[in-house]
């Protein structure tokens, strides 16, 4: 089995933002996932200690603030 993670970003305005980006990781849920979960776990201890497990980062808290 395959997992993909997708996030998209820029499609707001087109006058504002005319550039879309996405991105996108295709894991082999087998072989990667725990790995790729792994990773984003740590990265989510580091940077933001003591956080919910169901915790999500976003870009625009870290580009422009955010609520929490």
């Amino acid at each position: 089995m395959r997992l993909i993670y997708m996030d998209e970003a820029g499609v707001g305005d087109p006058q504002a933002e005319p550039i879309l980006v996405v991105g996108a990781a295709l894991v082999n849920a087998d072989r990667h996932a725990k790995h790729l979960e792994e990773a984003l776990r740590r990265v989510r201890e580091k940077h933001c200690p003591g956080a919910p497990k169901n915790f999500v980062f976003h870009a625009t808290h870290i580009f422009s603030g955010g609520k929490r």
